[in-house]
């Protein structure tokens, strides 16, 4: 007699395997069924590997040196901002891992804050050492003015198709920042990451609801350019707008990708 198996995983669990046992040596042909499962992981916590601004000097590239190692197969996010004077773009971001980054929004240049704000990301990362350099380069010089760099990675995301939703804003003079609302989510369990660069180093950034801060940048006491990287992981489909806020009038820009777990 043969009786049908149902083998069901649901939520944060996976069939691994399936093999067949002999139940007792003086009994051919009866077999047990040996079942493996693992646990799908969850969305961690991100991992802030550095954050730069430099020195208000004409340049075509700029670098971050992480100050964390970064797991294989985690997602890695770097987000950045440039003044320039007419309209350019970033043409890559690498690292010294071999990973090479995919664009997911981008804020480009305009007249009125000649700034270009843009997040990219590597998904199922090569392992990328502690002071590994990242290089974002430029289609052209900037402005000597000082350039941002903010990077984390965050393990528990898919490996192929994490992008989600993104949307970005512009703050051309005043104190509230929001990087527009991102729409409906794919699906519950999700990443947000949040980045907002702003020109008035004297002002203070009231984190927006709801996220929590990576990491930030300054270029010092009584100077101009700062940013900030941020997180919220959800539970829920409900769209997104991260808005944090300045403390003082300032432009800049504002940015927010969503990104999918298992």
């Amino acid at each position: 007699m043969f009786k049908r198996l149902t083998f069901i995983a649901l939520g944060l669990w996976t069939l691994a395997a399936i093999s067949l046992v002999p139940l007792q040596a003086n009994m051919p042909g009866t077999y047990g069924v040996l079942v493996a499962i693992s646990q799908k992981p969850n969305i961690g916590t991100p991992v802030s590997i550095g954050s730069s601004i430099s020195t208000p000097v004409i340049k075509s590239s700029w670098t971050l040196t992480t100050t964390a190692t970064v797991p294989a197969s985690a997602l890695i996010v770097v987000c950045t901002q440039h003044a320039f004077g007419s309209a350019q773009t970033i043409t890559s971001i690498t690292d010294g891992g071999f990973n090479t980054y995919t664009n997911a929004v981008t804020n480009a240049f305009d007249a009125s804050t000649q700034l270009i704000s843009a997040c990219y990301y590597k998904e199922n990362a090569n392992q990328l050492a502690a002071g590994s350099i990242i290089t974002v380069t430029l289609s052209a010089n900037t402005l000597a003015q000082p350039s941002i760099l903010n990077a984390a990675y965050v393990t528990g995301v898919i490996g192929s198709g994490s992008l989600d939703k993104t949307n970005s804003g512009l703050t051309s003079n005043g104190t509230a920042y929001a990087s527009g609302t991102t729409g409906v989510l794919a699906q519950a369990n999700e990443i947000a990451i949040g980045f907002v660069g702003m020109y008035n180093g004297n002002a203070t950034i009231t984190e927006g609801a709801g996220f929590t801060n990576i990491n930030t940048t300054a270029q010092g006491s009584g100077s101009f350019y700062q940013s900030r990287m941020s997180r919220q992981i959800v539970a829920a489909t409900t769209a997104l707008n991260y808005q944090p806020s300045a403390s003082l009038n300032t432009f800049g820009k504002t940015l927010i990708a969503t990104f999918k777990g298992y």
